[in-house]
């Protein structure tokens, strides 16, 4: 190599304190983000190993379901908003346990027909089911009527209105509880829908209150969120004669009001 050609070589900068730290600090960045990656990746891999044996619930659940019944007509599919199957099973067990006469539901679909066939297994009793959009109104009716089941089953619009509780206003069902022709032994709680505001369902333990048979039981969904967990926690407060009685799932909560 020529004289001239070492003399235009172009030596390294040595790294300052300045490039050290920024060095420093993307490094820093880089593993906090791999340690968020990894948490991410352990949730996953619970929740993956935690799916099978839901799944596998819910399918027992629904074999449970098909043997004690054997519907007559094309099932309703079980998914998006319905009750689960373990939900199911649960609500029919309370159903024949208490001999109901009487169930209310909040929220109308798949659980209406499954409590009428329940309610049809007994030799007597009906459900009235709230449901606050007519086309899901007109579809649990057509259901009910495919199935041959409409003795056992009323399925009632009722719109959405604004409605007083001792804990402020909120959208509820227009309906009238002195229309109910018993006391209701099982109340089924799965409706109004989350986004028509905070504590949506909370009303249906006052407004209900003073329809609901000594010793009824009440099933809630969707207790694994927090709105609904609030919502069971100010029922206890409200009304000492209500008791928790059991946890069939993740998302479900089963109270009896003592007598």
């Amino acid at each position: 190599m020529t004289e001239a050609s070492e003399s235009a070589r172009i030596e390294p900068r040595p790294a300052d304190k300045d490039d050290i730290r920024a060095l420093s600090a993307r490094l820093d960045e880089a593993t906090q983000q791999l340690t968020r990656i990894g948490e991410m990746l352990r949730i996953i891999d619970r929740r993956t190993l935690d799916m099978p044996r839901g799944l596998l619930t819910d399918i027992q659940a629904l074999q449970q379901l098909l043997r004690r019944y054997e519907p007559e007509a094309t099932l309703p599919q079980v998914s998006g908003w319905a009750l689960s199957p373990r939900g199911l099973l649960t609500m029919v067990d309370l159903i024949e346990s208490a001999e109901a006469q009487l169930v209310v539901e909040c929220g109308s679909g798949t659980s209406t027909l499954w409590i009428a066939y329940a309610l049809r297994e007994l030799g007597h009793g009906k459900v009235v089911a709230l449901e606050h959009l007519p086309e899901y109104a007109m579809r649990t009716q057509a259901v009910i009527d495919d199935h041959g089941l409409g003795w056992f089953a009323d399925v009632r619009l009722a719109p959405l209105r604004k409605r007083s509780t001792d804990r402020g206003d909120y959208l509820w069902y227009d309906f009238e509880p002195r229309s109910l022709h018993a006391a209701i032994d099982v109340l089924l709680v799965d409706g109004p829908p989350q986004d028509t505001g905070r504590h949506a369902r909370y009303p249906a333990l006052p407004l209900l209150r003073d329809r609901l048979a000594p010793g009824a039981r009440i099933l809630c969904d969707d207790t694994n969120r927090r709105d609904e967990k609030e919502m069971i926690d100010y029922w206890l407060e409200d009304e000492p004669r209500l008791a928790r009685q059991s946890s069939p799932a993740p998302d479900l909560e089963v109270l009896m009001l003592r007598a």
